[in-house]
């Protein structure tokens, strides 16, 4: 009965204008969620293994150049090959920050098999991202504004 009143008064005060939303509590049990198959889970990090120093990523850039970066960097690194999957799997969330690191945290549980999966993922999920290739194309649609002196015009193109 307490609970009842307690929680229908606690919906009143948060409908009330200018009231800050309350924090939500963490599940206690998330923290052994993980976006990682069996597989890829259980096996443990190189005891002393440190992450080679990457530029994060935060979803604006080229996402397969961060891709290339990340892969070098740690094939760079001597790893026992039975663990290489698995530290490049959970390696790569130390490399991302804001929306990137946004989406892999909530990847669904165990939903993750592979490196190549995971890259998979992240390059389709900031595709829109992607440098593209600049063709000759484009130019024709570089027009002279009406009020543009030529010389401004021209410009542009230097």
């Amino acid at each position: 009965m307490f609970s009842t009143r307690f929680d229908a008064m606690q919906s009143m005060v948060e409908r009330l204008p200018g009231v800050a939303p309350p924090i939500r509590r963490s599940n206690p049990d998330s923290y052994a969620d993980t976006p990682f198959a069996e597989e890829i889970a259980s096996v443990e990090m190189p005891r002393k293994f440190s992450f080679p120093s990457i530029r994060m990523y935060d979803g604006t850039g080229d996402p397969n150049d961060h891709i290339v970066q990340y892969k070098q960097r740690m094939l760079a690194v001597a790893l026992p090959k039975e663990s290489r999957e698995a530290t490049l799997c959970k390696g790569f969330g130390s490399t991302l920050i804001e929306p990137a690191l946004q989406w892999y945290i909530n990847l669904p549980t165990r939903s993750i098999s592979s490196f190549a999966g995971l890259s998979d993922k992240f390059v389709e999920q900031f595709k829109s991202s992607r440098s593209l290739e600049k063709t000759s194309d484009g130019l024709y649609e570089i027009l002279q504004h009406r009020v543009e002196p030529l010389r401004d015009y021209i410009a542009r193109f230097n």
